[in-house]
């Protein structure tokens, strides 16, 4: 039964770190175990999540461009598979440590529920990562659409040359949906609204809020752009001033940690040997 529970617990670990760090995929050409236990079960993962939880989720796979998980309920789908894996590590865990009905219970759920939030974990790592990548190519947007601005085009036009020579990233995603909701009709309040729900930060937000300020009152965008990329480049070198700041302070550990000892072993070993071959202690 022991030997049983060890091949169990690795074959349902095994399972989790596939499940875990399983690269992103697609519906074509997937490879055939993702045909054959995934896709199946995909269109089953709607009844285990609410509206909210959906919408949630749909936002933070949008910053991430779905690299790693292509739907909602391919997610989804993954937390319940991680659930269930942990649900058994669990169990088969606590028969090989012969553990009470309590205690298997217990460990079940605790690793069930660590299988069920990896992924959520995995997947709000990527939209931080996500957002820091938009966050330092924004200053080199404003670049090209203040220049766009004071050519004389107007804001649609300018947006729209602007998002076609700028680079792949998720900001260019974002800023090719608001120019395509802007082109089917959709007032700019409502568009610059999904734009802040989708890009939470502030210098998104505040460009957007200074676009709509701008429509209202009738200011030239032009001089209002050049003096937000102007803001900008100087906030993007003051977040790099206090980054590079902050270096010291983070070395301060490893230096103590590993190298001083490293240093006072090299330094006073040649002193410790002659004083004890001198037999003065």
């Amino acid at each position: 039964m022991i030997y049983l529970s060890l091949v169990l617990i690795c074959i349902a670990i095994s399972g989790m770190i596939y499940l875990f760090w399983l690269p992103a995929l697609n519906e074509e050409g997937a490879g055939r175990w993702y045909d054959l236990f995934v896709l199946p079960f995909k269109g089953y993962s709607r009844f285990f999540m609410t509206w909210s939880y959906r919408f949630k989720i749909d936002n933070l796979l949008g910053i991430t461009q779905y690299q790693s998980y292509n739907s909602v309920e391919q997610f989804v789908l993954y937390q319940t598979m991680g659930l269930f894996f942990g649900v058994i590590s669990g169990v088969f865990l606590a028969l090989y440590l012969q553990c009470a009905i309590t205690s298997l219970c217990c460990l079940a759920i605790f690793i069930g529920v660590i299988g069920f939030y990896v992924p959520l974990i995995r997947l709000k790592d990527q939209v931080k990562r996500g957002l820091s990548e938009v966050e330092r190519h924004f200053p080199f947007f404003l670049d090209m659409l203040t220049l766009s601005l004071e050519s004389g085009l107007g804001f649609q036009s300018a947006l729209k040359q602007s998002v076609d020579m700028f680079p792949d990233n998720g900001l260019k995603d974002a800023l090719t949906q608001l120019e395509s909701t802007l082109q089917v009709g959709v007032s700019k309040q409502e568009a610059f609204q999904k734009l802040m729900k989708r890009l939470p930060l502030s210098c998104v937000q505040k460009w957007s809020q200074t676009v709509l300020h701008a429509d209202r009152t009738g200011m030239s965008l032009g001089r209002v752009m050049r003096s937000l990329s102007l803001q900008s480049r100087d906030k993007r070198f003051e977040i790099a001033e206090k980054k590079a700041m902050k270096i010291p302070i983070k070395m301060m550990f490893p230096l103590v940690l590993f190298f001083f000892p490293c240093t006072f072993v090299i330094l006073l070993f040649p002193v410790v040997m002659k004083i004890l071959s001198s037999g003065a202690l």
